[in-house]
């Protein structure tokens, strides 16, 4: 009888399985069908809509749906309709990127030329021309195509076919995304289906097939394929092994010990340890490659292996020393250890809060878990330390394709300027500063003989010209001559030359100049390095005269304004430091870059990796989150000064890092808001999203306490992180701040019955995203209007707005708007509402049910019993005087 039950049990959940899955599936499209005027299109606009994603969140039991809009078959790039369902079967949220009108918009219906030409297009177009087309490796359907790879491509290459934005219209193309083989180039090309022009042309980081060159062991030669359907039970000791590492919460080398972890890998998220892919006892590798990752060098930039990877042995020891002071090279075991231990640990913390097989994660065997297998993370460490050219420095990335491709993440060296200028003063700025010192030879003070003898460390002093609005830049005679003296003067760019401005502070007894950069010139950001010449004043100009990024000097100013004073060092001085960092080390920089897979994945689906494209979106943001939230340390205040790469920057702890502005609660040290993210590149936005999540997990942690355990799901960290996660799930293709609000306030409702309103309404209102903030075009970061009122209803009181006309015409009705609201927690009797009518005009007529009277100048209407939670409005007309008039004056 038990087998009977058994087997019976087997055949019956699959169909229970695919009951339950399409019975989701027809509540999504019986949703949109029955909103189709709130969602601004027609039945025939969505009838061919196509389902490219479909799961089930384990912690809340949502169901997450996607349709593609299509036409005849043939999808709508980026046209995604996401329904998300609870347990009861509900659709409580939705995003929305439908096109109406849809066959207006559609232009071509037949391809006039096929996948294989249009690949050839694409090579013509990067230069590979002469290159052999490879084969048609498969038709997945009608409108997906798979040529095998060539000796030119990492991997296959893809075409699709697609209806494509082109102004008003979709244009029917072809989608031809190649990865090149032995160049970092991944070209997204779309080509018409039917004139064959290129409508689209990019290079993006985005690698959908990797080589599997796996070497295990202590032979090196035998390749492992997952075997998903040979699962045994995890057992209850799986040993991931031994690590020397930075290990978390510690950010990098500046921030804690290089110390030997045993067994830190999640049994729940990495059942058979991080050596695994087959599912059985024990590991297929002992080197630093398992069912998470594979991470190895590949200083040629080949994307391959070279088959050198740390080997732990049978008892997966990996501990290898680093030599700080040295070059990168001489600790590449310890390189590629930390790596792949911090690649392991995104994985395994990302598994708590939802990023799991089947939203999209990243494992070579999903061990039976649903979603696609075989897209372990490529982590390739110290990426082209043999050519360190212009695309092999000072950077790191994340390759995302779709899920069931691998991803791929390349950390680069980061050189390290030995700076000649320091902060040595507050310690919450100290660190080097990056100048530019003048190589031009109209100067007094001779640079190339006089400026490795100097030692100067001084107090720094904003000039004051006495000219007003224009006083920094120091162009007249300084009136602060006394606080000038002996210290080091700091002068704004502009009006007057670098020459004349050295002058004047040399004159008031300045002993240095530094010159800040300010926006606006030639289109920059203030972030430009400038080489300065000394103009007419420059040979009488005897002191160094040192130019400075804008953002360094907000920070220093923004010190004194507190009455912080800054004291600087000038001294070229040899510190004993390597030429270069290696960004493996940096725990903070491997989360970043790990965060652009989860948020690439998570939104849209994971079937989709082109969702975050648009100029408002957050994914640079999601990702310095990340880093911040994996080294919180115990004891750690959000107030705190949190910098982002300090380690690779070459700075100090409390450094600002690579950001603006260092990350904190404090709008002082942080003070971001949504208007900073108008007309700025991907990063700058970034920062704004990343600092009102950080103040979202400190105030739960206010609220809720902090646990370093994060099995600890009661924690404040534990429910703000949720939170997120489960945001980027919710939100549609293509989000803007507020879509990313909403869906947060939306997830808030799900697992916390929405007991956190309020508090995520005040968070995102102080940085400008309140209740009557506007998005407006999520593809524009130029049009977003700011708010900092919460949601009305937080603020538990009686309130009341008015609007008006802003010119009234004499003679001419205006009409004025009273809205009020009664948003207490009880009835409130006996309300009156009292007004003055505007000045030289009189009342005409109102349209409500309220009695009125007035008394001289003043309306008053009796509104009497307001229940809790109600709101009203009251229009009224009045009429100006027509003889009394007004000019407006220009």
């Amino acid at each position: 009888m038990k087998k009977i039950s058994l087997l019976f049990g087997l055949f019956v959940l699959p169909i229970f399985l695919f009951c339950q899955n399409t019975q989701k599936e027809g509540i999504g499209l019986e949703f949109a069908q029955t909103h189709l005027l709130e969602l601004g299109v027609s039945g025939e606009d969505i009838q061919d809509m196509i389902i490219t994603d479909h799961y089930t969140s384990r912690h809340n039991g949502v169901t997450h749906i996607y349709y593609n809009q299509a036409y005849k078959g043939i999808p709508v790039h980026n046209a995604l309709f996401n329904v998300n369902i609870s347990k009861d079967n509900e659709v409580f949220h939705y995003g929305n990127r439908l096109y109406p009108a849809l066959e207006s918009k559609i232009k071509g219906e037949t391809p006039q030329i096929n996948p294989v030409d249009a690949l050839a297009v694409q090579l013509n177009e990067v230069g590979l021309g002469k290159k052999e087309i490879p084969q048609l490796l498969k038709r997945e359907s009608d409108t997906k195509f798979v040529f095998a790879a060539a000796d030119y491509s990492e991997g296959n290459i893809s075409v699709d076919l697609k209806y494509y934005p082109q102004g008003d219209d979709l244009v029917l193309a072809y989608e031809v995304k190649l990865l090149e083989k032995e160049n970092p180039n991944y070209w997204h090309t779309v080509v018409n289906a039917v004139t064959g022009e290129i409508i689209n042309h990019k290079d993006e980081t985005l690698y959908c097939s990797f080589h599997d060159d796996a070497f295990h062991n202590h032979d090196r030669t035998c390749l492992h394929a997952p075997k998903a359907n040979n699962l045994k039970a995890p057992v209850e000791e799986a040993v991931s092994g031994s690590y020397r590492v930075y290990a978390l919460p510690a950010e990098s080398p500046i921030h804690g010990s290089h110390e030997l972890v045993v067994n830190p890998h999640d049994p729940i998220a990495s059942p058979f340890g991080w050596h695994d892919i087959d599912g059985a006892d024990g590991p297929e590798y002992t080197i630093t490659r398992g069912n998470n990752v594979h991470a190895f060098r590949d200083a040629d930039d080949t994307g391959i292996s070279s088959g050198d990877e740390p080997d732990g042995g049978i008892d997966l020891v990996f501990d290898f020393p680093h030599n700080q002071m040295e070059e990168p090279d001489s600790s590449i075991a310890a390189d590629i250890t930390n790596l792949f231990y911090m690649n392991n640990m995104m994985h395994d913390i990302a598994y708590k809060f939802g990023f799991d097989e089947v939203s999209g994660n990243f494992q070579s065997n999903n061990y039976g878990n649903g979603g696609q297998p075989g897209d372990h993370v490529n982590a390739q460490g110290q990426d082209g330390a043999n050519l360190l050219d212009g695309d092999h420095l000072n950077n790191a990335n994340f390759a995302t394709p779709s899920d069931g491709s691998s991803g791929r993440m390349q950390m680069y060296y980061w050189s390290i300027t030995q700076s000649s200028t320091f902060i040595n003063e507050p310690a919450e700025l100290a660190g080097g500063l990056e100048v530019v010192v003048p190589n031009a030879t109209d100067w007094g003070f001779v640079y190339s003989t006089q400026f490795s003898q100097l030692d100067i460390t001084k107090p720094v002093v904003v000039v004051d010209d006495g000219s007003g609005n224009g006083a920094s830049r120091g162009c007249g005679d300084l009136i602060n001559g006394d606080e000038i003296n002996g210290n080091i003067a700091l002068i704004d760019r502009g009006i007057c030359q670098f020459g004349t401005k050295s002058l004047n502070a040399q004159n008031a007894g300045a002993v240095a100049v530094l010159i800040c950069n300010v926006p606006g010139v030639n289109g920059g950001d203030g972030e430009e390095g400038v080489s300065m010449s000394g103009g007419v004043d420059g040979a009488q100009v005897t002191i160094p005269a040192l130019f400075m990024k804008y953002s360094d000097c907000v920070r220093i100013k923004a010190s004194i304004d507190a009455g912080v004073p800054v004291i600087i060092n000038i001294n070229e001085r040899d510190q004993g430091l390597p030429d270069y960092y290696s960004s493996s080390f940096d725990n903070g920089v491997v989360a970043h870059e790990y965060g652009h897979g989860i948020s690439t994945r998570l939104t849209g689906g994971p079937s989709t990796s082109g969702c975050l494209g648009n100029e408002e979106q957050m994914g640079e943001g999601w990702s310095d989150y990340f880093g911040l939230i994996t080294s919180v340390e115990p004891g750690d205040l959000g107030s705190d000064r949190r910098g982002i790469g300090n380690y690779v920057d070459g700075t100090t702890v409390n450094g600002r890092g690579i950001r603006r502005f260092p990350y904190s609660t404090d709008m002082n040290i942080n003070p971001q808001t949504l208007n900073d993210i108008f007309g700025q590149g991907v990063h700058a936005t970034g920062e704004v999203w990343a600092g009102v999540l950080w103040d979202l997990y400190w105030a739960f942690v206010d609220a809720y306490g902090y646990d370093e355990d994060l099995n600890n799901t009661e924690s404040g960290n534990f429910k703000a992180v949720q939170l997120v996660f489960d945001g980027m799930k919710f939100q549609p293709c293509g989000p803007g701040f507020l879509d990313g609000r909403d869906a947060i306030l939306m997830a808030d409702q799900i697992n916390y019955n929405g007991e956190n309103q309020c508090l995520i309404w005040e968070i995102f209102a102080r940085r400008g995203m309140g209740f009557y903030a506007d998005q407006n075009d999520p593809d524009s970061n130029t049009d977003n209007v700011e708010d900092y009122e919460p949601l009305p209803t937080c603020i538990k009181e009686l309130k009341i707005r008015k609007s008006i006309s802003n010119v009234f015409v004499p003679g001419e009705e205006a009409e004025v708007v009273l809205s009020f609201a009664n948003h207490t927690e009880s009835m409130e009797s006996n309300v009156r509402i009292t007004d003055d009518l505007p000045e030289n005009t009189v009342f005409v007529s109102h349209d409500s049910e309220y009695d009125f009277e007035i008394v001289g100048n003043t309306i008053v209407f009796e509104i009497g019993d307001m229940p809790s939670i109600t709101e009203d409005t009251i229009r009224y007309i009045v009429q100006p005087d027509p003889s009394v008039s007004s000019a407006i004056l220009y």
